[in-house]
């Protein structure tokens, strides 16, 4: 993997989203950590003066000789985990190193909340010493927990020291101090940490060189499983970017006009961003963080047909008559033809547009991994499925209409609907799901989209039609994969099964008129 190189980020950069060449924005270039003051971190009482060149390449390069991470009296042993030999700091290098920045994007994404950043990159040297700290190179991270009920730390930091200590080899972890313990390659069982700060309320995780520079969010996900999506990054004026075009999508979306969508946070947008906020009960303080996001995600799923709603718990005539409404009303489709694409939907999904393939109705994203064991996935998990690393669900088919091939499955998380890209929730999106369908239908599909769009089309027809060309189950094709005539008995049955579901929807939608 080539080393990255690590400098100080221009103010002009948006810090979107992680990536292993780009910057993580910490909020801690050239200034002293707010959580540390008085701390004395991992490189406390050890880490070796020196100066230099400030590229991760030098670092990587380095030839002092690892040392062993401070450590005071012992504590009974209670982990024996394996870490990596400890290596001092030398320098400030001028930003947050690319592995640190996949493990914070790695923790953001699974643990927060309860977690938080607390940081990244401080050029400073430990308190009261003349050596530098381990955050000086970017390759320490501090993440913030909350205190238990006595002021100290809780089982839930514990069982995160638990997971990267069990992992610490893989990832490049030399030290990790929480709850005034210590563990490192000298104590892996873990020692009474007697610096100024006892690290209550956070984990410091510190990295070697070589992790610093090539680890990544994938290989983190790999490592410690769940998702390598890291999450939106907090944005406000004067940032540019994607992360601010998205922003601006979904301001617009949702009746707040930004000004241009050209990813250039300025006074539109700030002006549309506060009035969302205060159109929605948060601070109008005109950044976009985790709970401004939040509050967009359930702006946009209220306006997008009820996509905010817990499908599972919605029954099943009521969840007909929506895509039979999206279809008739949005998409111009006749009932008849409508009908016939819902009752297809209604076998491959239960119309449930969290459904992946080998689960429930009542738990839709619940079902087999790759080893064989029930899980409930996350969206981020469905999305990133991936056969060859045995990630995610052991089965591909996910949404409306069980999409299963790589490419259209892509297709789905990557579709715009009315100017947004809802990634991962698209999963809980009703209507972006019945838009992506309608396009298949409308590109690829077109000799079957003609015939459900026929305005005399029965609902008899137009089901048969989606079952035949568009669904084309396993149980119309020969040993061959080839689909069987229409008036072969096997072919017959499917159709009959699946004309009564679309009956069913368009009686559900005609009811609905009455």
């Amino acid at each position: 993997m080539a080393t990255q190189t690590t400098k100080r980020a221009p103010a002009s950069i948006e810090l979107d989203a992680y990536a292993a060449d780009r910057f993580i924005d910490t909020g801690m270039v050239g200034v002293t950590h707010p959580a540390e003051q008085d701390d004395m971190d991992g490189g406390a009482g050890s880490d070796a003066l020196g100066g230099g060149d400030d590229s991760a390449a030098a670092i990587a390069a380095s030839t002092h000789s690892p040392v062993a991470c401070p450590e005071e009296a012992a504590t009974a042993p209670v982990r024996p985990f394996t870490f990596r030999p400890y290596e001092a700091a030398t320098k400030c290098t001028g930003g947050p190193a690319p592995g640190a920045g996949a493990l914070l994007a790695w923790l953001q994404a699974n643990r927060q909340p309860p977690g938080r950043s607390l940081g990244i990159y401080c050029c400073r040297n430990v308190r009261g010493s003349k050596t530098r700290s381990i955050h000086s190179e970017g390759r320490a991270l501090d993440w913030g927990l909350p205190l238990g009920p006595s002021g100290k730390g809780t089982p839930e930091g514990h069982e995160l020291v638990d997971l990267l200590g069990s992992h610490a080899d893989q990832l490049g972890i030399q030290c990790i101090i929480y709850d005034h313990k210590i563990w490192s390659a000298k104590s892996p069982n873990g020692r009474r940490y007697n610096g100024k700060q006892p690290h209550y309320d956070h984990l410091h995780i510190e990295l070697t060189r070589s992790a610093a520079a090539d680890l990544t969010l994938d290989a983190t996900a790999d490592i410690l499983g769940g998702s390598n999506q890291a999450p939106k990054a907090t944005v406000r004026k004067g940032d540019r970017g994607p992360t601010v075009k998205l922003l601006q999508q979904q301001l617009a979306a949702v009746g707040h006009d930004p000004g241009d969508i050209d990813g250039d946070f300025g006074d539109k947008t700030l002006a549309a961003l506060r009035a969302f906020q205060q159109a929605h009960g948060l601070t109008a303080d005109g950044v976009a963080g985790p709970q401004t996001w939040a509050a967009l995600e359930r702006a946009l799923a209220d306006k997008d047909g009820g996509g905010s709603k817990h499908w599972p718990d919605v029954p099943a005539d009521e969840r007909m008559r929506t895509v039979t409404r999206l279809l008739v009303e949005e998409h111009g489709y006749p009932a008849a033809g409508a009908a016939g694409i819902v009752g297809n939907l209604w076998v491959e999904s239960g119309v449930l547009p969290s459904r992946i393939e080998g689960s429930n109705a009542k738990e839709p994203m619940r079902a087999k991994d790759f080893s064989g064991k029930v899980v409930t996935f996350t969206a981020e998990q469905i999305r990133d499925r991936d056969k060859a690393k045995k990630r995610g669900p052991r089965l591909p088919g996910v949404g409306l209409a069980q999409w299963t091939y790589r490419t259209r499955r892509a297709g789905l998380f990557a579709h715009s609907h009315k100017g947004v890209v809802h990634g991962a929730a698209t999963l809980f999106q009703m209507a972006a799901q019945v838009d992506y369908l309608v396009t298949e239908l409308g590109t690829s599909y077109k000799k079957v989209d003609e015939v459900v769009r026929k305005p005399d089309v029965t609902v008899e027809a137009a089901s048969d039609e989606i079952v035949y060309s568009f669904e084309i189950p396993g149980s119309i094709l020969d040993e061959n994969n080839k689909r069987l005539p229409r008036d072969h008995s096997r072919v017959q049955k499917v159709f009959a099964e699946r004309r009564e579901h679309s009956r069913r929807a368009l009686k559900a939608h005609g009811a609905s008129k009455a």
